[in-house]
Parts: structure tokens; sequence; C-alpha cells
């Protein structure tokens, strides 16, 4: 290019080099204008609305995270009621039970009455208890006839069974809310119930005489007879 332009006159030179000059400012001026870097925003915080987003989807989204969060979270056991407090209820029981001149039965709410020194005939037992607001004792588990053989010790007590019927043989024994008396209990004396008569009632008696050799094992014995007695009295 700077070859040919040697050549040209010095008036049709400058010609040359003011069409030149126009060209390149035309390009230049053809030429895109350059793309502005994007603003760098720096990151939303937790609960921010992005820029043109309603605060209200904002809040919507952050609510259902802390509910999804509420959800998964473990649940809590609920608290343990204390061993004082158990303890106290008990010993409340207890004192409770005492001022009747009773025993509360260990790891339940009944108190039982021995009057060691009645010697009456089981209905006069029954009524007796029937005045305290109690009844005479049922036995449905070893575990309170051996409570009951502590608290007796060695004196023949009444207990709550008894046959309503007239027949000797028949032994439909039932406590006094009515259930029947199991027959098989190794809580029986050998041989007994028996079929002897007038013997309707049933006594915890003295010695180790039971089936399995337990102490105090019961006997169907006539309801005249007289003996101490057992009450029971739910609290």
């Amino acid at each position: 290019m700077l070859a040919a332009a040697s050549c040209l006159p010095r008036t049709e030179l400058s010609v040359y080099s003011s069409s030149s000059a126009e060209r390149d400012d035309s390009l230049l001026s053809a030429a895109p204008p350059a793309t502005p870097s994007p603003e760098i925003l720096p990151p939303l915080a937790s609960g921010d609305a992005a820029p043109g987003e309603p605060e209200a989807v904002t809040d919507a989204v952050t609510d259902a995270a802390e509910d999804t969060a509420a959800s998964e979270a473990p649940e809590l056991a609920a608290p343990l009621e204390s061993d004082e407090g158990v303890l106290s209820d008990a010993s409340l029981l207890a004192d409770e039970c005492a001022r009747t001149e009773g025993t509360l039965e260990p790891g339940s709410t009944v108190c039982l009455f021995f009057n060691s020194t009645a010697r009456v005939t089981w209905q006069a037992a029954a009524l007796a208890c029937e005045s305290r607001g109690s009844t005479l004792v049922a036995i449905k588990t070893r575990a309170r006839d051996d409570f009951l053989t502590s608290l007796i010790g060695s004196t023949a007590t009444w207990i709550g069974a008894n046959d309503p019927g007239t027949d000797p043989a028949a032994n439909d024994y039932v406590w006094r809310d009515g259930t029947a008396v199991d027959l098989m209990l190794d809580t029986w004396a050998a041989g007994e119930p028996d079929d002897s008569a007038d013997q309707f009632c049933v006594m915890k008696t003295i010695g180790a005489a039971g089936r399995a050799n337990r102490a105090a094992p019961w006997r169907d014995r006539p309801c005249s007879e007289l003996s101490a007695y057992v009450c029971e009295q739910t609290l």
C-alpha cells in the first residue's frame, strides 16, 4: 500500500490519505459496543428475597423449611415420674392404712386389717369387715397368700371364701365378690376341701400341711367356729 501511494502525485496523495482516514473511522464506529461485565452480588442470606422476588414467597419458603426441620426433629420423651414421687405416694398410702390399724399390701393400694384378738364366727367376721367399709379378704394369688401367712403368724384366721349352698360335697366356694375360688391352688391343705357336713367356710389354719408343704394352708370349716379374721380395703 505504501509503495502504491508513493507513485501518486502530491495532490492525489492527500485525497487518498483523507479517504483512508474516513474508512478507518467508519470501521471503528461500526464496531459493536463492549458488553459490560456482570456485577458480582453477595450470596443471599437465608430468608432474604432475591431481586425482584416478593417477600411473601421468601417467607413461605422459610416457614416450610422450619416446619420440615421441626417434623424431623426427634420427639422428646415425656418426663418420667421421679422415684421420690413414687415413694411419696406409697408412704402416704401406708400412713393412711396405718391410721385404720391396717397394713398396706406391698406393691398395691390394698389395706389389710388383721383382727388377731377376735374370736368370732365367719358371718360375724364378714359383718365386722363391712362395718369398716371393707370385705373379708380374697386370696387369688400365691403372693397375697404368702403375705397373709407372714401377717397372721400362728393364728387361725377366717378368709372371705364360703360355699353359699347346702350340699357339703359340692364345694362351690366363692369370694365375697362372687368369683369362684380356685380349688386347685396349692394353698389348700392336703385332702381339702372335703365333703364333711356343715363345712361351708374357709380358714387359713396353723401348721405346714399344704399340698406343697405350704404354711397356714386353707381348710373348709364349720362357719360357726370362732376365729380371727382379715379384712381388705382398696384405698
